[in-house]
């Protein structure tokens, strides 16, 4: 009887291996991934040894809701038994086993106080100088109710006066340069005689009594172009800031002009912004006459007299919300070039009187002899 007992329970357990082997044949084999260029497919393979024709259906509903609920991955090589069986069975992927993209994240504006949208929701106000600007205009704007033209011109006062400090500098080292532009003018002569007569001993002595006299006097032609480069930036900020809020465009910057350009994005449609901008810049350069010297006068007043001429071409179909900052801008540097003209306030800021230079009586020259000298003098 216990002989009985064992071979059966010896029987009972081989048939429970056999059972979980084959289902564990069965169930390895079930799925396998494969993966296309054009599109992902779900192939099931089953093996018709071990499983009946209703096994096979169960199976089916079953690869479908697997399919339908398993985020495909991409194998890169699949065995060849598998594929040789894949001929069997096959059972395409629905549709939609492939999941959709994430939504974007919602586009929200914020409105400010006056019920305008930020400039920063419009995806302005950025970390760059032309950023900055813009965040001082959208200040102006909103905290002090000002409109848009007044606020381009506040923030366009605000900056000059900042700035005003430099521009002192500046004016400084251009008149200390002024007044030793005699004994400049005899170096550079001497210069140049040296090297049309090819005396290299000369041009030595020349060009270091030349660095002499500047270090003298303690200028260094370097820092002009110093003061430009300081200045450069803050100008270029508020100029891309400016075409930022007019390229967008900003909605309310289409009402926010006054008198006759009452749309900032649009350009003047009877150009008299940018004539007076233009009229402004030439009455700037001329107060400032008196910081020429006597032999480069001539040239610099052509230069300054055909600027505004050729200027006014290319401002007169920009936004007038561009031009319009260049009229103020032009506006507070004629009102500052005239102060600093002011014989109090150049002793109050120690800026040194202009010395007019005496008479310079060039002799006449050839024209081979005098393109040969400017040749020489540009290398």
């Amino acid at each position: 009887m216990m002989y009985l007992g064992i071979c059966l329970v010896i029987h009972v357990s081989n048939i429970l291996i056999c059972f979980l082997e084959d289902g564990l044949k069965t169930l390895r084999s079930l799925f396998v991934v494969l993966f296309s260029d054009n599109s992902f497919t779900i192939t099931s393979f089953l093996l018709a040894t071990f499983i009946s024709h209703k096994d096979m259906i169960r199976l089916s509903r079953i690869t479908k809701i697997f399919s339908e609920t398993v985020l495909v991955q991409k194998t890169s090589s699949v065995p060849s038994m598998m594929r040789k069986l894949s001929t069997n069975t096959y059972l395409s992927a629905p549709s939609d086993c492939i999941l959709p993209e994430p939504p974007l994240p919602p586009n929200e504006v914020v409105l400010n106080t006056l019920g305008e949208p930020t400039l920063a929701s419009l995806g302005l106000n950025s970390y760059w100088p032309s950023g900055w600007y813009q965040s001082l205009l959208e200040s102006l704007h909103v905290h002090l109710d000002l409109p848009w033209w007044g606020a381009i011109a506040a923030s366009t006062i605000l900056i000059r006066m900042c700035m005003f400090p430099i521009m002192v500098r500046q004016r400084r080292h251009l008149a200390e340069y002024t007044n030793i532009i005699p004994q400049v003018t005899v170096l550079q002569e001497s210069l140049t005689r040296a090297r049309l007569s090819g005396n290299y001993v000369e041009m030595m002595r020349t060009s270091e009594k030349m660095s002499q006299l500047m270090k003298n006097n303690n200028l260094n032609p370097l820092n002009t172009f110093k003061y430009v480069f300081l200045q450069a930036p803050i100008f270029l900020g508020v100029f891309t800031g400016i075409r930022g809020l007019v390229n967008l465009p900003v909605t309310s910057l289409q009402t926010g002009g006054t008198a006759w350009f009452t749309d900032l994005t649009a350009s003047d449609p009877y150009c008299i912004l940018p004539f007076l901008s233009m009229s402004l810049l030439l009455l700037t350069f001329e107060t400032g006459a008196e910081l020429r010297s006597g032999q480069t006068q001539l040239t610099i007043r052509l230069f300054s007299r055909a600027l505004p001429v050729v200027g006014f071409l290319f401002v007169m179909n920009m936004p007038s919300a561009l031009v319009w900052y260049w009229t103020v801008s032009n506006l507070v540097s004629l009102l500052q070039s005239v102060i600093l003209r002011q014989r109090l306030v150049r002793s109050y800021l120690n800026l040194p009187s202009v010395r007019k230079p005496p008479p310079v009586i060039e002799k006449k020259r050839g024209f081979i002899a005098g393109f040969k000298e400017c040749i020489l003098i540009l290398c």
